[in-house]
Order: C-alpha cells, then sequence, then structure tokens
C-alpha cells in the first residue's frame, strides 16, 4: 500500500497523545495501555516505570531502585497481570516486584532465571529462556517454562536446531481478545497459551521460502542472515491482535539490510495488507486526515493500534499535515516526551 492508501483507506480514524514531560523518558523499553492507564518501561536510560492517565497526565513515577526489601536492584521488563490488576515489573537479582495499576507497592513473589515472562493465574508465570540456561533443572532443553516462584512447574517447545545459540527475542503477546500469544524462535505458527497450562496453533503465517524450512539444521547468525539475503523470510515475534485485525511482521531483504515489514491481517475478508514505503506519497491528492507519521504498532488498545514517536518541528509541506499531529510536532523542543498515535483500521477496506 502507499501512503495514501494507508492513511485514507485502511485507516479509519486517529488521534493521538502527547506524554507529559514533568519526568523525561529516554526511550520507550516497553508500553502497556490497561484500564485507561498508560504504563511506560524505560528500562536503560531513565530507569523508571512511568504512569500516565489517557490525555497523557503523569500520575506516577516508579523509581525503587537500591537494595532494600521493597526496591529493584535492576529493571527487568514489565507487564499488566490482567488476573490480579497488577503491575509486575521484573527485578534482574530474580524476583517480581508487584503494584497496584497506580503504582503503589504491594509485594514482591521469587522468580527463575528467564529472557522473557508473562504473568498469568495464581501467581504463576511463563518464561522465555536460552539454550541450555536450565537444561539441569528440567532434565531437557524446552524453550517455555511454567514456574511459580522459584519452581519450574512445567516444560514445552523443546528446542529445535535451528533455535539453538540465537539472540532470544521477546515471544509473548496479550491480545484484546484476553489470549497470550506465543511464537518460538524463527517459527512460522502462532500459539495460544491457554490457561490449562496447554497450547494449540491459532495462526499459520505462510511464506513461499520460510527460513523455518530450515528448522532441523543447526545454522549460524552468518548462514541464517545469507538464507534471508537469498530471497527466504521470516515471522517476526511482535505479533498485536484485536477484534477486527491481526498485525504481524515479515522479515526480509530490503536493499542492504534486512527489515520487518509489517501487515495487517484483515479477519473479515482474510486479505492482508502492508505499507510499502517505496510507493511514492502523492502530495497532491488531498488526504481526509491529514498526513502523520506512519510508525509500526506496539500495543493495542480496544480497537487502536498504538505506535509512538518523538516529535520535532517542522517546517515543510504543513498544509498536508494533520492539525492535531501538527500541534505536538511543533510544541516539541528537545525536552519534550514521546507522543502516541491511536490509530483504528476500517474493516471494509479492499
Amino acid at each position: 500500500m502507499s501512503y495514501n492508501e494507508f492513511s485514507d483507506g485502511l485507516v479509519d480514524s486517529v488521534h493521538f497523545v502527547q506524554l507529559s514531560s514533568d519526568e523525561l523518558i529516554g526511550n520507550i523499553s516497553r508500553l502497556e495501555i490497561f484500564e485507561d492507564r498508560i504504563y511506560v518501561l524505560d528500562q536503560n536510560i531513565a530507569k523508571k516505570v512511568f504512569i500516565f492517565d489517557m490525555k497523557g497526565k503523569l500520575i506516577k513515577v516508579i523509581d525503587d531502585q537500591g537494595g532494600g526489601p521493597n526496591e529493584y536492584i535492576r529493571l527487568g521488563d514489565m507487564h499488566i497481570n490482567e488476573y490480579t490488576k497488577e503491575l509486575i515489573v521484573a527485578d534482574v537479582a530474580g524476583k517480581y516486584m508487584h503494584y497496584s495499576l497506580d503504582g503503589e507497592f504491594l509485594r514482591f513473589t521469587r522468580a527463575i532465571p528467564n529472557i522473557y515472562y508473562s504473568p498469568i493465574e495464581n501467581d504463576c508465570f511463563y518464561n522465555s529462556i536460552a539454550y541450555e540456561q536450565t537444561k539441569n533443572a528440567t532434565n531437557g532443553c524446552y524453550a517455555l517454562l511454567l514456574s511459580k516462584d522459584s519452581t519450574i512447574t512445567n516444560t514445552a517447545f523443546e528446542f529445535y536446531p535451528l533455535q539453538k545459540y540465537t539472540v532470544n527475542v521477546d515471544p509473548f503477546n496479550k491480545n484484546e481478545l484476553g489470549e497470550l500469544l506465543y511464537i518460538p524462535s524463527f517459527c512460522d505458527t502462532v500459539y495460544c497459551l491457554i490457561s490449562n497450562h496447554s497450547f494449540q496453533a491459532k495462526y499459520v503465517i505462510r511464506q513461499a521460502k520460510s527460513l523455518w524450512d530450515y528448522k532441523d539444521k543447526e545454522l549460524s547468525e552468518k548462514e541464517r542472515v545469507d538464507l534471508l539475503f537469498n530471497g527466504y523470510t521470516c515471522l517476526g515475534s511482535k505479533v498485536l491482535e484485536n477484534n477486527d485485525f491481526f498485525q504481524y511482521s515479515i522479515g526480509r531483504k530490503y536493499k542492504t539490510r534486512i527489515v520487518g515489514y509489517t501487515y495487517y491481517y484483515n479477519k473479515k475478508n482474510k486479505k492482508s495488507f502492508y505499507f510499502d514505503q517505496d510507493k511514492k506519497f502523492d502530495k497532491k491528492k488531498p488526504l481526509r486526515k491529514g498526513a502523520f507519521s506512519i510508525v509500526p504498532p506496539v500495543c493495542t488498545y480496544k480497537d487502536y493500534f498504538v505506535g509512538a514517536f518523538i516529535p520535532t518541528p517542522f517546517t515543510q509541506d504543513t498544509h498536508l499535515a494533520n492539525k492535531e499531529y501538527l500541534e505536538i510536532m511543533n510544541s516539541a523542543d528537545e525536552n519534550t516526551n514521546p507522543a502516541l498515535v491511536f490509530y483504528k483500521l476500517n474493516t471494509e477496506y479492499e
């Protein structure tokens, strides 16, 4: 799709939220929206968790780094536990810090060593781990572990040779249907993790030449990249889903690098669309919603896909811009926090 087709055809409505700059965010490591609260994790620069209301007003900053019983040594990942309605922040020291949705400390629970995690009911956690990270504890090499406190209670998804010795990426994705989706590394299948600790396939992303075709071969990083540069593709680990659309990405060659192309699958008409950055933006065609930055979504909120961008003033082609977007951009300076774009897609678009 061209820019014009995406913004005026596939996008049904769009609005923006400027996050308050009362406390500066260095980088958004994770963004989640739950019960009209916006949660931002800055894991590496500010090393804090920021909580905003839906208008971007700052409600709370979690800055509990230290050595005390109610403090974390160093921030890990952040998640909302929808079962207990708690904000959970991982501490690399081996525990989870539990907060209320307004950011008040409640308690902590123990954790097993992991790369990524996702909380479920009864203080249990799904854990994504590296190859051989806990081989002795599980008597096998599994990518997915279920734990409670520091005890492993179940295992699944034994590593394929292709998945050994690779950089782990976050395989967990909570959708707007209340489901937890899981994608094993390089796999073409999106699984749904069910509450009784079983799983089932939900989507299979078919590709003409998939890297997953080599699942039974142990390849080096260079060998995997060479395949991608020679026409193979790979499903990305980040997927998002609401009632009407399923968003996924496909990694493939673009000029001299490998990039992820964002696709939107319309569940009603069973068609996939993607924004083609090589198609020229036709400035002569009027845009009903005005021009705005197209950024890959990082989370969902009800019927909306949500992305983040850094506001930067601009003076060219301002007559083409969305008025709300233009106001945010031209009000920015070097101390302005990121802004969010919310866009709802049109189910009738063909």
